[in-house]
């Protein structure tokens, strides 16, 4: 059977009694409430309309005309005959339609909250109304795609709230008295039949076992030093953390369940029994399969690498290959004309001597005989050990620069020829010293009065004739001859606090070359190696 307001949603029906008891409000003053269809209208209701034939008629407009009332009250109530039919309430900003059928519009943004209000008096607690007849519930579907869903039923009329009585005072706790006799259960409304339990379906294939994780990076390979003697062998880095266990392969589907069967007729709620006792715990499960073996952990940092070993002699030169042979004579030109006499190649000289500069200036020559024995290439010229600490100042953020002294001598192997000199910190070329070198050199930074902790390392630059830094002080504009190299970025302190210096350059005879260097930090100074790390050679190749 239809009824008026089951098309109605929830909040339709709260706004319609709201209604009522506004409608009431001015008839009910005098005598508290009044009744339309009935002579013993509900003491909790300001207007009781009863009937079972007729409804409650709400005033009904268009929508042009629902538009068109001025300033409309908030909470006013209309039936709307045109567009979306239906009950429109104003809510004070807006008309908003009660009809529950449509489907909502996207949520508007929430506003900001409101003042809470003062709390107001507690109405008295009306009395239930009686539940209204449970419609029929749809038949289940079965097991898998959702099947859809049963008609909803009727719902039942509400019933009219009671007038809450005065609450009396509290009395003393009587005795209690027995039990009374269960009452009979109400009729329950038919339930669709349920099928009956299907068969467990079968356990699901182990999953597969995990593939082995990949292995872990190699670190990185150290830097090759200068050939030379074997230093002693690093320290071995850490064993990596063991790799974390693979996970456990996926669990076999479940199989479908089987279709529901019919449920009996539900018989009278019986009386609750007696607990059982508790089942014995089921057998366990086998034990799944062991999941793969995690990938291999991350390899340790390598261990520092030794101490470099000081340079090993040059081996001789190779044997020169055979001269090619003589190309065809060109035809003579004519004779020019006899120049000017030349200037700067004196007379004189004999077999075995060279033509060599006497200083920087143009044609100031001489005949000389060369020196270092064979006069063979290349001549180790200077093999210089650092063992006596400095300390490095000059930080890395400044302009200047601290002149690095290392032995004087020419070290081990090495003889200065061509009248080149070493004092120290500065190489100077002879006058028969002209010539291409190769000047290398490996710099190490330590804590102080220590060889055993590798701290702050320092850059060192050839400064060619004191034009980069004379006195100390870089001159904007100019350079050195060459920089060390470093890399500030690898995990190896060794490697990140030690600087390697590698150039060729033709040097004629008067040049002078100074080391000079600057700590790798801000704010800390650096210390040289004592144990030989830090070293300068330079040899001759031609």
């Amino acid at each position: 059977m239809y009824h008026p307001l089951r098309s109605l949603s929830e909040p339709a029906r709260r706004w319609l009694l709201t209604l009522a008891l506004a409608a009431g409000t001015t008839a009910a003053h005098a005598q508290q409430n009044v009744g339309v269809g009935t002579t013993n209208p509900a003491p909790s209701a300001v207007l009781d309309v009863s009937s079972t034939t007729q409804g409650l008629l709400a005033p009904r407009m268009t929508a042009t005309q629902r538009g068109a009332i001025a300033a409309p009250a908030t909470g006013l109530l209309v039936y709307q005959t045109d567009g979306t039919a239906g009950f429109y309430v104003y809510t004070g900003t807006a008309w908003t339609t009660l009809v529950g059928s449509g489907t909502a519009g996207p949520a508007g943004p929430q506003g900001p909250a409101g003042a809470t209000g003062p709390q107001g008096p507690i109405g008295n607690t009306g009395a239930a109304g009686p539940q209204g007849l449970t419609g029929p519930a749809g038949n289940t579907g079965s097991a898998g795609a959702v099947g859809p869903a049963g008609a909803k039923g009727d719902a039942g009329v509400a019933g009219v709230a009671g007038v809450a009585g005065v609450a009396g005072a509290t009395g003393p706790a009587g005795a209690t008295g027995p039990a009374g006799a269960k009452g009979d259960a109400g009729a329950a409304g038919p339930v669709s039949p349920t099928g009956a339990a299907g068969a467990i379906g079968p356990v699901g294939p182990a999953g597969t076992t995990g593939a082995t994780g990949p292995a872990g990076p190699t670190g990185l390979t150290g830097a090759t030093g200068p050939a030379g003697a074997t230093g002693p062998i690093g320290q071995t880095g850490a064993a990596g953390p063991a790799g974390p266990i693979g996970p456990t392969g996926l669990t076999g589907a479940t199989g479908p369940a089987g279709a529901t069967g019919p449920a009996g007729a539900k018989g009278d709620k019986g009386d609750a029994g007696i607990a059982g006792p508790a089942g014995s715990t089921g057998a366990t499960g086998p034990a799944g399969t062991a999941g793969a073996a995690g990938p291999q952990g991350i390899k340790g940092d390598k261990g520092d690498a030794g101490a470099t070993g000081p340079a090993g002699a040059t081996g001789p030169a190779g044997i020169a290959g055979p001269v090619g042979p003589a190309g065809a004579a060109g035809a003579v030109g004519p004779a020019g004309a006899t120049g000017a006499a030349g200037q700067g190649v004196p007379t004189g000289g004999t077999a075995g001597q060279v033509l060599s500069k006497v200083d920087a200036t143009n044609y100031n020559t001489q005949w000389v005989t060369p020196t270092g024995g064979s006069g063979t290439y290349p001549s180790i010229e200077l093999n210089a050990v650092n063992s006596t600490q400095q300390s490095i100042s000059s930080l890395f953020n400044t302009s200047t620069f601290t002149t690095l002294a290392l032995p004087s001598g020419a070290g081990a192997n090495a003889t200065l020829t061509g009248g080149n000199t070493w004092d120290g910190s500065t190489f100077t070329v002879g006058s028969t010293g002209a010539g291409w070198y190769q000047i290398t050199g490996n710099f190490v930074g330590v804590a102080a009065g220590s060889n055993g902790a590798v701290t702050i390392g320092y850059q060192v630059v050839l400064d060619r004739n004191n034009t980069f830094a004379s006195g100390g002080t870089a001159t904007a504009g100019t350079y050195p001859l060459a920089f060390t190299t470093y890399d500030s970025s690898v995990n190896s302190s060794l490697l990140r606090n030690h600087s390697l210096l590698q150039t060729a350059a033709y040097l004629p005879a008067g040049t002078t070359l100074t080391l000079r260097a600057q700590s790798f930090s801000t704010v800390n100074i650096a210390y040289t190696s004592t144990d030989g790390s830090s070293n300068l050679q330079i040899v001759r190749l031609k």
